[in-house]
């Protein structure tokens, strides 16, 4: 409103300048001298001849109009000039009085992304197939840890452009993230053999891929593709030591034929001693109003996430039951690298008895989470119940 109402008093206050100067200038002496000397030869003053000889003396001015139609132009654009040049333009701003905050190069101002992020909404809404416009929702979602959302968004785009590579494997790490597990359910799977079977040298599916492979414990696959990806990588860069030790890892877990069920691959970083990182004792029960509607066969997954949601630090999958039951996680049940019991602050306990046996939660599965627990008071022994069917908003 500010700028609207400035905006309309300045031009009121430039019109009016430019009216005061231009407008004497458009008024032209000799045409008024002219008609002064045509009302006294009407009314017998001036007789014929001497009409003509002071008419012709009276010559018109051609330069003031001329003249008048130049400062006409040039002062607006002078005053605007001077304006950009000296004016202050963030002083318009409503909040008068308070620091004005200037945003560094590639800084978003506050707000700014999800003012961007409803503006994309609004115009997906008005043009719903357009595929470029899905994919950035997805991925902007996707960094701001909306993974369901996300994941919804990347399908959009999916359906709209289906063979596009880099699409399917956004759409696989959503699906990853959304699922809080990273062994992929089949349809991610499959659409990520689909993406690298179209670019062989994808890098963030090559990555997926092994990190899938590793945790159904088949580690020569898994290092096959982080080698395909390690032989892309600088050498001396992080990236490059992080595989390095992955693919170690990975080896190692196949000379020692660890089970594939209880032993994802450990965090390629040191795992620190600390306290709260490396044994937290959960006990699950399962609520008796759900004892009657219990699945035959399925999987347990008991893991750590972030209280907002997003990729866990750590988790199993075991065979439910029988009730009550214990499972200890560690930094050893990390499942991304670098990201353990041991790096989190807060964070909820969860459990997930999945009938399909799909990371990704179904209709129907049945669940339990903790409140919000600090990992320095966190109590020896977390005890959770399974008492809901998902979806439940969690």
């Amino acid at each position: 409103m500010i700028d609207a109402v400035f905006a309309a008093t300045a031009a009121a206050i430039l019109f009016t300048t430019v009216v005061l100067i231009v407008g004497p200038l458009l008024r032209d002496p000799a045409r008024r001298k002219r008609r002064a000397l045509d009302r006294a030869r009407r009314e017998g003053i001036l007789g014929e001849a001497e009409y003509r000889r002071q008419l012709a003396a009276a010559p018109a001015d051609t330069r003031r109009p001329l003249l008048a139609i130049a400062l006409g132009i040039a002062l607006p654009l002078a005053a605007l000039a001077l304006y950009g040049a000296i004016g202050r333009p963030e002083a318009l701003t409503p909040e008068t009085g308070q620091a004005v905050h200037n945003p560094q190069p590639g800084e978003a101002a506050p707000g700014d992304i999800a003012k961007a992020v409803q503006s994309l909404r609004d115009r997906l809404a008005a043009a719903p197939d357009d595929a470029a416009g899905w994919a950035l929702l997805g991925r902007t979602l996707k960094t701001l840890g909306q993974y369901d959302e996300a994941l919804d968004a990347l399908q959009n785009a999916l359906r709209l452009v289906p063979g596009d590579p880099g699409l399917q494997v956004e759409t696989v790490e959503a699906m990853l993230f959304a699922g809080g597990r990273p062994e992929l359910p089949p349809a991610a799977r499959d659409l990520l053999a689909q993406a690298l079977a179209a670019d062989p040298d994808h890098q963030k599916g090559l990555w997926l891929a092994g990190l899938d492979a590793a945790q159904r414990a088949e580690y020569t696959t898994a290092i096959e593709y982080w080698q395909r990806l390690r032989d892309q990588i600088a050498e001396g860069s992080k990236v490059a030591a992080a595989l390095d030790a992955q693919i170690a890892q990975a080896r190692a877990a196949l000379h020692d034929d660890l089970a594939p069920a209880e032993t994802p691959i450990p965090a390629a970083a040191p795992i620190p001693d600390t306290a709260h990182g490396t044994a937290l004792r959960v006990r699950i029960d399962l609520a008796a109003a759900l004892a009657a509607e219990t699945p035959e066969g399925g999987v347990l997954f008991v893991f750590a996430r972030p209280p907002e949601g997003g990729p866990p630090y750590a988790g199993k999958r075991i065979a439910p039951g029988p009730f009550p039951l214990e499972v200890t996680l560690g930094d050893e049940d990390a499942m991304l690298p670098g990201r353990n019991l041991s790096s989190a602050a807060t964070f909820k306990i969860g459990a997930r008895w999945s009938a399909s046996g799909e990371a990704l939660p179904q209709p129907g599965d049945l669940e339990g989470y903790s409140a919000v627990l600090d990992a320095a008071g966190a109590a020896e022994t977390i005890e959770l119940t399974i008492d809901h069917r998902h979806p439940s908003g969690e």
